[in-house]
This record gives structure tokens, C-alpha cells and sequence, in this order.
């Protein structure tokens, strides 16, 4: 909901908006540029919500992005960020989910900060190379890029992956 002019409220779905970068050089650091994300309603360009969410690095702005538009999508499950894990049984596509991937409950709370670090870094990389940012996720497909896969945490990476806290 948002406020209008005389009081009244607006309501708006989700699928009536669009993503969008924007870059300044106001960061702390003279002539790097500084990216956010915010999200515009397609007929009323003045309804503009900032996201709150900054970086150095464009590509993970958009990868925010790509995980704001699953989160909206109750059909799939939340995204798989340490943030949401607390609430994933919560979410029945997302408990359902993970009961039929195995995915331990506290994934993220067992891993030890070096094997979250190498798993990010990876994903990551993987997920910036090749994808054709700005064009639909089919059009990067095509070309051959693939999402990171769903049992993420079952890929080793320099041997085992150590869910124990150092």
C-alpha cells in the first residue's frame, strides 16, 4: 500500500514493477562509482521504493534483485540466504522444498565461517560468468549459463565442505 494524494491508499502487486540501478559517486571513496537498487511501478515512474541495499559491485545488485523477485514468488521457495533460514519451515513450498532436497534446517548456522566464504565466492563467480545481466534469465540460458544448483551445499569445493564451527 501506498499513500496517494487526499489520504487514500494505493495497492499495488509486485509483478507491476521493474528493477533499476543506480549509480553515484557520493560514496566514500572519490571516483568509485557506488550502486543501489530500487524498484519503480511501470504506469507511475514517481512511485519509486530504494531497497536499501549498496555495492561496489554492480552484478550484486542484480543478484539482489533476482533474489527479491523469488522471495516474491510464492510458488518457489524462499531464496536460500542465511538471513531467511530462520524462517524457511515457516514457508510450506520452502519446507516442502527442502524436505525433498535434504537441506539440513541449519545449514547456514553449523557452517563454519571459512566453508560459508568459499561456498559465496564460488556461487558468486559462477553466477556472474556468462549471465547476460539485463536481458531475461531464458536469453543467458540459451547462451549456456546455468543457475548455481539447487543442493548447492552438496558441490565440494577443495574437499569437503565443514559445516563445524572453527
Amino acid at each position: 500500500m501506498f499513500p496517494h494524494k487526499g489520504g487514500a491508499a494505493e495497492i499495488h502487486p509486485f509483478t507491476e514493477f521493474d528493477g533499476f540501478i543506480n549509480s553515484s559517486a557520493a560514496g566514500s571513496r572519490a571516483g568509485v562509482l557506488t550502486y543501489t537498487l530500487e524498484i519503480t511501478h511501470r504506469q507511475n515512474r514517481e512511485l519509486r521504493i530504494p531497497i536499501g541495499f549498496e555495492s561496489y559491485n554492480k552484478s550484486e545488485i542484480f543478484m539482489k534483485w533476482e533474489m527479491i523477485q523469488q522471495f516474491m514468488d510464492v510458488s518457489k521457495p524462499l531464496p536460500d540466504v542465511p538471513e531467511l533460514e530462520p524462517f524457511r519451515h515457516l514457508d510450506p513450498v520452502t519446507a516442502e522444498w527442502d524436505k525433498q532436497h535434504n537441506r539440513p534446517p541449519d545449514l547456514y548456522e553449523k557452517m563454519s565461517d571459512q566453508a560459508f566464504s568459499k561456498y559465496r565466492e564460488k556461487l558468486v563467480w559462477n553466477y556472474e560468468k556468462g549471465f547476460r545481466w539485463g536481458s531475461d534469465r531464458w536469453v543467458s540460458e540459451s547462451e549456456g549459463w546455468e543457475p548455481p544448483p539447487e543442493e548447492w551445499w552438496l558441490v565440494p569445493i577443495k574437499g569437503e565442505l565443514n559445516t563445524s564451527k572453527a
